[in-house]
């Protein structure tokens, strides 16, 4: 079974959010990539610290295992390079926590399509975050010669590629690209979470490249404040200039 596309994902939510809940947490940062045209879910790579190969996981409903090697030794840093189903050049990198944080994940990946046209699904999931929450976002920038949508997740059940709450699903064509998805969450949810992030790209014919850079994160509490300060300056100012 392969993994759903965005616009699917959208739909199926509902449904992946009572899986979610239902499932006991793992504790990973994972990196996939899948070729849709292929039949399965080409490679799923488990950082070092973690698992690696043969740690088993969930992603939209299917028991999958971790099937390729993390290509270096960091906590908190994945990298891969190799073709993966038509796509002949992917060179994807995930960084998390350690490295980056305290609540981030970032995903970023060159792919240049092979013989034909095709669809790649490119998944970075972390989990075990702890910062207090108040809303996230997903800032992502890059140039692509085909179409890409991007979209963040962030999971109160603290499960591998969890649903719950998400940002707005970015949609680019042709060109040069950049944008911010921005989520809410409930004021209630407490403890740890997982934050996961879904790119997927289109190309229409061979040897088309895309590269981009993905940037899912929780505003630290002072950033928050920071933010609220500037907004009240801003309203404050134009105030002023009215009376």
């Amino acid at each position: 079974m392969k993994l759903l596309t965005s616009a699917v994902l959208q739909r199926v939510v509902p449904a992946a959010i009572l899986l979610a809940t239902a499932a006991s947490a793992n504790a990973a940062m994972i990196l996939v990539l899948d070729d849709t045209a292929t039949p399965d879910i080409d490679a799923i790579v488990v950082d070092n610290v973690d698992g690696g190969i043969g740690y088993s996981t969930t992603i939209d409903s299917v028991a999958v295992t971790a099937n390729v090697a993390d290509g270096n030794a960091l906590g908190g840093l994945i990298t891969f390079d190799a073709p993966v189903g038509g796509w002949i050049v992917n060179i994807s990198t995930g960084v998390s926590s350690p490295i980056i944080g305290p609540s981030a994940t970032d995903l970023n990946s060159v792919n240049v399509s092979g013989p034909g046209a095709g669809t790649l699904i490119l998944m970075l999931t972390d989990t075990d975050f702890l910062l207090p929450l108040a809303g996230f976002k997903q800032d992502i920038g890059g140039t692509t010669q085909g179409e890409l949508t991007a979209q963040a997740f962030l999971d109160p059940g603290n499960v591998e590629f969890g649903k719950t709450f998400m940002t707005d699903l970015l949609e680019f064509g042709p060109g040069p690209f950049s944008g911010t998805g921005r989520g809410a969450i409930d004021p209630a949810t407490t403890g740890a979470y997982s934050l996961t992030q879904i790119v997927t790209i289109k190309h229409s014919g061979p040897g088309k490249i895309t590269s981009f850079d993905a940037y899912d994160a929780v505003p630290e509490p002072s950033a928050l404040a920071l933010m609220g300060l500037g907004l009240f300056g801003i309203g404050y100012s134009k105030l002023r200039k009215r009376s």
